[in-house]
């Protein structure tokens, strides 16, 4: 069930990278766990909010990276290296698309 703080963050979110709202992206924003539950990300890890288009490329880089370099054993180990991977990510993407922070 969808906790009522988690709907009030929805209301008026935006994308992290290309800041379109949820009414511009016709309630297409993902809500994405910055350390992947698979490897034991929580909500006190971290979340945010990206468009369907930035939550693919995120996952096809970031997370393919993660999964083909970081030892099984050792991904539970990581995960303050993985949130500023993510944040290093939202800033190339940005740069990238010729987005201004």
């Amino acid at each position: 069930m969808v906790s009522n703080e988690t709907l009030n963050n929805y209301r008026g979110a935006r994308c992290k990278v290309c800041s379109k709202t949820e009414h511009e992206l016709k309630n297409d924003l993902h809500f994405h766990h910055i350390v992947p539950r698979s490897i034991g990300g929580t909500d006190k890890d971290g979340r945010i909010y990206l468009c369907s288009k930035h939550h693919t490329i995120l996952h096809f880089s970031l997370e393919k990276w993660i999964y083909r370099f970081v030892p099984n054993e050792k991904r539970k180990e990581c995960h303050d290296f993985i949130k500023f991977m993510t944040n290093m990510w939202i800033h190339s993407q940005k740069r990238k698309e010729g987005i201004k922070d």
